[in-house]
């Protein structure tokens, strides 16, 4: 059952990763496991494949760990392990939770708990589903998208205040928190190039802290998304220097 699932290890320790948290979850069942060692080979992977869970190491070369949760958290529904070092403070054990991982646990880790950990994280991740036209709109949320259909002159449709996309011969793509804002974005100006630190001021409360490259890992997996479960090519391009456009 768990070999359907990509599992990514970010660690930059390379004997940690390649010699105990990558063999170990491959023996604990999970038979898809890859290790980088830097966030950014992680954006890399990830415009690759589609992982079912991500482990993060506490301390990585490149990017601050929560910040990177978070990130991660606004461009993927994969379930997120972040693994804290033998000083880690209960601080940090909160920080994690906060900034969108389903799991903190303590280095050296038990591989047995960590593999049971990523399980439980996948089967929640797998009951979870977005909260449709049932979620009260906050009217002075800029970020909650938009509250009616919006038709995009091709068929292309958004419902349920933005939470389902209609593709033109009708079937649904129900869309993530970050795929919603970016959607809802771009058909407000469909027809027209939105940049990309606009798009990152509608994902982010502070764009100034956001990596753009998140925005291309977002529109690659969406494109895919689209495709896979309505068979239908989404006509969102990006222009190259200057943003991404829907072209309906």
């Amino acid at each position: 059952m768990w070999d359907e699932f990509e599992i990514l290890v970010v660690e930059d320790d390379a004997a940690i990763r390649e010699r105990v948290l990558v063999p170990g979850l491959q023996h604990q069942g999970f038979a898809n496991v890859s290790g980088v060692g830097t966030a950014r080979e992680t954006y890399h992977a990830m415009l690759a494949r589609q992982f079912g869970a991500v482990v993060l190491g506490l301390h990585l070369p490149d990017e601050n760990t929560f910040s990177m949760a978070r990130n991660l958290r606004g461009v993927t529904d994969a379930a997120i392990v972040l693994l804290g070092g033998p000083n880690a403070s209960p601080d940090d054990h909160v920080n994690a939770l906060e900034e969108g991982a389903d799991a903190f646990l303590m280095q050296p880790v038990d591989l047995t708990l960590l593999a049971a950990t990523i399980r439980s994280a996948l089967r929640r991740r797998g009951r979870a589903q977005p909260a449709g036209a049932g979620v009260p709109r906050n009217p002075n949320d800029r970020r909650t998208g938009p509250a009616a259909p919006l038709p995009s002159g091709d068929g292309w449709q958004l419902l349920s205040e933005g939470w389902t996309l209609l593709s033109p011969d009708g079937q649904s793509v129900r869309l993530s928190h970050s795929e919603r804002l970016l959607i809802g974005l771009l058909f407000e100006h469909r027809g027209r190039i939105v940049a990309r630190e606009a798009i990152a001021a509608r994902l982010s409360e502070d764009r100034f802290d956001f990596d753009l490259h998140r925005i291309e890992v977002l529109v690659h997996r969406l494109r895919r998304k689209v495709l896979k479960q309505s068979g239908s090519e989404l006509p969102l391009n990006a222009v190259r220097g200057s943003g991404y456009v829907f072209t309906p």
